[in-house]
């Protein structure tokens, strides 16, 4: 504990010393590979949602855990790859994998809190299950907030809004769908 708070310390003098121009860009406190874990529970619907964020139409339930590498450029900009396995609930009970990727955006600010978000669409390939074979584009995903560790070396974030999200797959067919979603990504790498 004592060598997070020297840590700590560290980068807050680190930052004094800088000036004022460069205390206000913090985003370089955020650079280098992370290994990424993603649990991700969607309600996905055909038919869209009404206003209070209820189907219109018939909907399931799906949860995700996805494992892989996120790049932090420390300009602000970063590139994520991802392996992903889904279970399906009943009625409609089924498995899946698939692979994606995507480029993000992202802030630090003083306090180390970070904002992130798709800087663009998620694209993928679905391995295995009903779709297999198929590629998807994601847009419109929810941003994420989270923190960075005090000695930088670890971030924790989830999305903090109910956002509707749009999957079209290769084969002609498109899914509206609401996630909660939570990450851990640590310093695996420079």
């Amino acid at each position: 504990m004592k060598s997070g708070h020297f840590v700590g310390a560290t980068v807050a003098a680190a930052l004094l010393c800088m000036g004022t121009a460069r205390a206000q860009e913090f985003n370089f406190l955020l650079r280098g590979t992370f290994s990424v874990t993603i649990g991700q529970t969607c309600l996905l619907t055909i038919g869209g949602f009404n206003p209070d964020l209820t189907p219109t139409d018939f909907s399931f339930i799906t949860t995700t855990t996805s494992v892989g590498t996120a790049v932090f450029n420390g300009d602000g900009t970063g590139s994520e790859t991802l392996q992903e396995v889904s279970v399906t609930e009943p009625p409609v009970a089924s498995g899946s994998s698939d692979t994606a990727s995507f480029k993000f955006t992202y802030q630090v600010n003083a306090d180390r809190t970070v904002t992130a978000a798709v800087d663009g669409a998620v694209t993928g390939q679905i391995l295995t299950g009903v779709n297999a074979g198929q590629t998807f584009t994601l847009t419109n995903t929810a941003p994420s907030t989270g923190r960075l560790s005090l000695d930088l070396l670890s971030l924790n974030s989830a999305v903090t809004d109910s956002v509707i999200e749009t999957i079209s797959f290769s084969g002609g067919s498109t899914q509206q769908r609401i996630c909660s979603r939570s990450s851990v990504a640590i310093k695996s790498g420079a």
